[in-house]
């Protein structure tokens, strides 16, 4: 149970993300980040920030506050409760060094139909104002897909390493030297 493995992010989810790394003073990104079932300490209590001593509640505990079934998992006799997890845990860093964190959650657009799926989101988010987090529930209706689309095409660019200033000038050369070839020609 302790290695189970996480789901890849959806189509959504990974819009999500690569929006997230536009951002100013993201410090951290932390995809299908766990919520702990029982109690404990604040997110930023990894990286040193924060109250280090006081524990927040865990989902077991706050499903019983608000009168909705915990999630469990059995196996061969035992049962223990699932571990439901945030989609996207954002860290940003100010420029005195202090961090914040926003917590985001992804449902494709059906999702008010499903009763469990708002239960659970409610858990969700309960979780995260009980820690003076704000937590967003991010949908389709949120973004143009026509950008979501740009966004995954020029990722692999956009993320890569910084390129030197002379290789970039190199690079403006020869795209200027063939203004009527294809990109793949010019490449």
């Amino acid at each position: 149970w302790k290695n189970r493995q996480r789901d890849l992010l959806s189509d959504g989810e990974l819009g999500q993300q690569l929006f997230a790394t536009m951002l100013p003073n993201l410090d951290d990104s932390l995809e299908q980040y766990e919520l702990s079932p029982t109690p404990c300490m604040h997110p930023l209590a990894a990286y040193g920030e924060g109250d280090l001593t006081t524990l927040f509640p865990g989902t077991v505990e706050l499903a019983k506050e608000l009168g909705i079934k915990h999630p469990k998992l059995s196996e061969k006799g035992k049962t223990i409760p699932w571990h439901l997890s945030t989609d996207l845990l954002l860290v940003f860093k100010s420029a005195n060094g202090k961090r914040q964190v926003l917590a985001l959650a992804y449902k494709p657009d059906d999702w008010k139909s499903k009763q469990r799926t708002c239960e659970l989101l409610s858990l969700e988010r309960e979780y995260w104002e009980r820690r003076g987090i704000q937590w967003l529930l991010i949908t389709p209706k949120l973004s143009d897909v026509l950008v979501v689309l740009t966004l995954r095409r020029i990722a692999c660019w956009a993320l890569a390493d910084e390129v030197p200033v002379e290789l970039r000038h190199l690079a403006t050369r020869i795209a200027l030297e063939h203004p009527n070839d294809s990109l793949t020609t010019v490449l």
